[in-house]
């Protein structure tokens, strides 16, 4: 499986400064044929590498561009507690890969929604996991230490993007297919309906429609675990259940 644009990204930029002092960012580009913006784009993961720039880029940097530019298709331990998180979050970025309004805090919210909307019909959890209260949206129990682990394993990469005078952060997959399989038909389409009640909306409208939802609203302290069972005293306007 040919890894993303960004993994893609990371290692030229790594074998460039490995081998500085041969090739020079102009030299490499000046090799394929393309100007320096055109490889910063590259190394950015802003512009997608073509085979043939592969080939020459193995060659010179004497490597396997099988074994170097692509990556093991990744294998999700089914015996790992947080396997159902894992699998339906990386579903998530690759169903949302080409939305540009779903930085981590969007996510956030998707996945809330997934859990507690699975919560409510089917009385028990998909994600296995808990969601505390922060005071703008909430968030997965321990998220950021999830999220490092799996980029480690080359799960997922993070960016960041600076829009005005804050950071944002966007999580990306690096395994394309997810096997979703054992999920009823009806579980893979609530998850299919949250992504697609959200995603084309702004964070500012999902967290102010977030924190309307009875859940959230009626957990009192910041960084409590929000309780589950409270999906079943939600308002018409957040319920999945025909009224």
């Amino acid at each position: 499986m040919l890894s993303n644009n960004k993994t893609i990204g990371k290692k030229i930029k790594e074998l460039r400064i490995k081998n500085w002092e041969k090739y020079s960012q102009w030299e490499i580009a000046n090799i394929l044929w393309i100007n320096r913006v055109s490889l910063s784009l590259i190394e950015n993961w802003e512009r997608e590498l073509k085979e043939e720039e592969i080939k020459i880029l193995s060659e010179i940097f004497e490597i396997d561009d099988i074994n170097y530019f692509k990556v093991n298709i990744v294998k999700l331990n089914k015996t790992d507690d947080l396997y159902n998180f894992k699998r339906v979050l990386l579903y998530v970025l690759n169903k949302v890969k080409d939305k540009k309004n779903v930085w981590k805090t969007v996510l956030y919210k998707l996945l809330y929604f997934i859990e507690f909307n699975h919560f409510e019909k089917y009385w028990d959890t998909l994600l296995g996991i808990d969601f505390i209260k922060w005071p703008k949206w909430p968030v997965p129990l321990n998220a950021h230490k999830i999220f490092n682990d799996m980029e480690k394993k080359w799960q997922i990469d993070e960016i960041m993007n600076r829009f005005r005078w804050f950071l944002q952060y966007k999580l990306l997959s690096n395994v394309d297919k997810i096997d979703l399989s054992d999920l009823w038909k009806d579980k893979l389409e609530l998850i299919d309906n949250v992504i697609s009640k959200f995603w084309d909306k702004s964070a500012t409208w999902i967290s102010e429609y977030s924190h309307g939802d009875m859940p959230y609203k009626a957990t009192k302290e910041i960084w409590d675990i929000i309780p589950k069972e409270l999906v079943f005293y939600r308002t018409s306007t957040y319920s999945i259940t025909e009224w």
